[in-house]
């Protein structure tokens, strides 16, 4: 599986991404753990959100998540 830089997502290495939804941005940094037929399962490290032109806050949610690989950058 490729990242957003079309190389391979590396087990264990660490990755970012951002989504944004009705004007909040959520930021994750996490590890990746394993490969599933939906994407990359992710260990959380650290979580921000922040409405739209705002400062990036802690926040809290799953520890766990898995995504599609084409959204993450390597860290």
């Amino acid at each position: 599986m490729n990242d957003a830089l079309n190389n391979d997502v590396v087990l264990g290495a660490m990755y970012g991404y951002s989504t944004s939804k009705s004007g909040v941005t959520t930021v994750v940094i996490a590890k990746a753990l394993n490969f599933t037929n939906k994407g990359v399962t992710l260990e959380v490290i650290r979580r921000y959100r922040c409405l739209w032109g705002g400062e990036l806050k802690d926040a809290s949610g799953a520890k766990k998540v898995t995504v599609l690989n084409p959204i993450l950058f390597p860290v």
